[in-house]
């Protein structure tokens, strides 16, 4: 993967002004049949910690901590009462200049008395049998990185812009890092330490309100339509990524486009409703985030929810459903990111992408990012580019094959009843938020 400099950002001025409303010259679509594309976004895993073992991926047994000594990776229930920490200062504690032997001194955001070495620890196969099930499905990307090495909020900003900055006209070179304290978007204007890119020094304060253009923009300028579904507690909060947009959060799209309750998904796509790009974020209790009292069952009920439904729609023929994460929070990994600047890209993360074409059965290992998923949104309609992290990140056709006879979907079986997957929002332990 080469290095690709960091062009001047592209606005939502700039895109008005352009070419008719796109950014950059629009490429022709990809001649394929994708015309959906949902993606589920939830938090806070590494690919290790939820795909150990799953054969033919790359994994590990043991880690090595900051002595040189090598530490078993044990197996742990998918949610755990302790949060590991996952702001930019820990991921270089672990990251370690590089040496990835800094894992043994993880702290925690939330909880107390974690097991010794606790970040090197992997969810039970059984907890997480639904996400295997979706990768033996579909095809499973092992090489898959996240853009940041930071926390939720940045994680909700990259899927929609392939960035978290820059945070101001003036300070081009720094994004938002840590998460904002006093709100998290533009209707509550939070602050937050931001990062230069460059340098890697946290000095700077941004406020959670910004006007850097998103693949909504790409997508409204080429006549597509798009759909953020975030639970109704969540809607002005670190994990809904369009509250942070001022064009969006400030104009008609909020209404029209940003939508809650998250269960409204499953109504408009019985009503014969999906845009072409979809965005499904689940209540707290069912984004896999560690640090709260829920079966950890709830995660991986919720996203075959969500497959199961889109499988047997009318849709399925024409979608491409992928399911990522949005940071690492905290967990061991043992593959070193290569780095293109001091905040870009962070640890693997899960990938998995089901659709009639994908490469059913297969574990694809080349290396993608966060970008890669706007790139494939981008090439599939013809939309140019944001000039982000997509510009430097691939279009995921190594996970496709346009030319097979469409695949059948297959549905997903998990642990947990749907009707006890929406009620639990309200009891997040007391100081833990979706960071």
């Amino acid at each position: 993967m080469r290095f690709v400099p960091k062009a001047a950002p592209i606005t939502v001025a700039l895109l008005a002004a352009t070419c008719g409303g796109a950014g950059a010259a629009p490429a022709a679509p990809s001649a394929t049949p994708i015309q959906h594309v949902v993606i589920v976004l939830q938090e806070n895993r590494t690919f290790e910690n939820i795909f150990h073992g799953y054969p033919g991926a790359t994994t590990v047994n043991a880690g090595i901590d900051s002595n040189g000594n090598a530490v078993t990776l044990q197996p742990i229930h998918l949610m755990t009462a302790y949060d590991p920490s996952h702001q930019y200062k820990n991921w270089l504690t672990e990251y370690a200049g590089g040496s990835m032997n800094g894992f043994d001194k993880e702290t925690l955001d939330y909880g107390s008395d974690p097991p010794a070495d606790f970040a090197y620890a992997y969810s039970m196969q059984s907890d997480v049998q639904p996400y295997w099930d979706m990768a033996a499905n579909g095809v499973l990307g092992d090489e898959t990185f996240a853009d940041h090495r930071s926390q939720s909020f940045a994680g909700h900003q990259y899927p929609i812009a392939g960035a978290s900055g820059p945070i101001s006209s003036a300070l081009p070179n720094y994004y938002a890092a840590e998460n904002p304290s006093g709100g998290d978007g533009c209707a509550t204007v939070g602050t937050g330490t931001a990062v230069n890119i460059m340098t890697g020094v946290e000095d700077e304060k941004y406020s959670s309100c910004f006007t850097y253009a998103t693949i909504a923009d790409l997508l409204g300028a080429q006549g597509k339509t798009w759909a953020y579904y975030i639970p109704t507690a969540d809607r002005d909060g670190a994990a809904s990524g369009f509250a942070a947009i001022k064009s969006i959060r400030e104009g008609p799209a909020w209404t029209t486009n940003v939508l809650s309750p998250e269960t409204q998904f499953f109504t408009d796509l019985t009503s014969g409703k999906l845009a072409n790009v979809t965005y499904v974020v689940g209540q707290f209790a069912n984004s896999d985030h560690a640090g709260q009292t829920v079966p950890s069952s709830n995660g991986p009920a919720w996203v075959t929810m969500v497959e199961n439904a889109v499988g047997a729609s009318s849709f399925w023929s024409s979608t491409a459903i992928i399911l990522v994460y949005d940071d690492w929070g905290g967990w061991y990994d043992e593959v070193k990111p290569v780095t293109f600047d001091a905040f870009e890209p962070g640890f693997r993360i899960p990938l998995v992408i089901d659709s009639p074409y994908a490469k059913r059965g297969t574990i694809d290992h080349t290396t993608h990012y966060m970008g890669s998923i706007l790139h494939f949104i981008e090439t599939t309609f013809g939309l140019g580019s944001l000039g982000t992290s997509d510009a430097r990140s691939d279009d995921l056709s190594s996970m496709f094959d346009y030319t097979q006879t469409p695949l059948p979907y297959v549905p997903i079986t998990s642990a947990a009843s749907p009707s006890t997957l929406f009620h639990q929002n309200a009891t997040r332990p007391p100081g833990l938020d979706r960071d």
